[in-house]
Parts: structure tokens; sequence; C-alpha cells
């Protein structure tokens, strides 16, 4: 087919306004945020804009919504928490979890696929494991860049979140269900 078909540049239309949606939406959940003043890592609703952007992009797509979060981040707008940017924001104590929404995308979008969606309970436990890897990547960086033990990983990195994220992975499931 020509690039100058119909069918093929409007799919191409599409996967740009997909993946340049949840690029925005997901800028915009970073800007929606709150402090919490025994932790360095704020709540957010980035993880439910992962969940979704992994769930109707796919993985491929949704690595590039979620990188081009990132590389803004990186490249100087504040989007990272406290209003952070840059390289150096990398190593600082949320840098885990940003990580962890790549591979998080990657993970939900790939279970997805081979799972039944129409089962609300499969949905919803795929995307808990997509969460769960988002705490895993942010505690490995706890543990590893900050030399914090388990116990400060769990009660400064996610035992704050999980009830938020709880009810985020339940929106996520059901806007899923019912849009797709």
């Amino acid at each position: 087919m020509e690039l100058s078909h119909p069918k093929v540049g409007s799919r191409l239309l599409g996967k740009v306004l997909g993946v340049s949606t949840f690029t925005v939406l997901l800028c915009f959940a970073s800007l929606i945020k709150i402090p919490l003043f025994f932790t360095p890592v704020p709540v957010t609703l980035q993880n439910f804009v992962v969940l979704l952007a992994a769930s109707f992009l796919g993985a491929r797509l949704g690595l590039i919504s979620v990188g081009s979060y990132l590389a803004m981040g990186i490249f100087g707008v504040p989007l990272f928490a406290n209003a952070g940017s840059g390289i150096l924001y990398l190593f600082g104590p949320t840098a885990g979890y940003l990580f962890g929404f790549l591979f998080a995308t990657w993970l939900v979008a790939t279970l997805l696929r081979s799972v039944d969606r129409k089962n609300f309970f499969v949905c919803y436990a795929v995307m808990m494991i997509g969460l769960l890897s988002i705490y895993f990547t942010g505690g490995m960086w706890l543990a590893i860049g900050y030399g914090w033990d388990i116990s400060r990983i769990l009660y400064l990195g996610v035992l704050p979140f999980i009830a938020g994220d709880i009810m985020k992975a339940f929106v996520a499931t059901l806007i899923c269900q019912k849009i797709k």
C-alpha cells in the first residue's frame, strides 16, 4: 500500500493522536500531586495513566508515549515530582518509579494481549501486576541507590500508595472494559 492511501494515513494519524494524547495526559497527571511529608515520593495520577496507556495503545505505542514523557522531563520540562527535570533527576529517589512506568507499560500491554479482556477480574489482576512492577522497580532503586532496607521501602515507598493505587487500577479496568 502507498503511504498516501487513506487507510494508511488514517491509521498513522490515529496512532500519532493516541500516543500524543496519553503523553499529554501523563504530563498533566504528573502535575496533580499530593506531597507526603514523610516520604520523597508524592501521590500522583501517573500510575493510572500508565495503566490506561498500556491498555489502549499496546506495548510499542505505550512505550513511545511514556518514553516521550520521560524525554520531555529529561530535556528540561518540569514534569517530575516536585517540579523536577533534567538528566540528574534520574538519580533522585523517584527515578525507579519513573523507569517502572516503562516496564509496567510493556508488562500490562503484553499480558492484556494474552488474557480474556472481557473478564473484569483478570484485567484487574493484570493492572495490579503492573502496579506491583512499578513498586518493585521503585523499591529496587531505593535499595540500591539509597541503601534503604526492605522495611523502609515498604513503609515509605509502597504502603502509603496502595489504597489509592487499588482504586486507580479499578477505575482503569472499568474504563478499559467500557471503551475497548
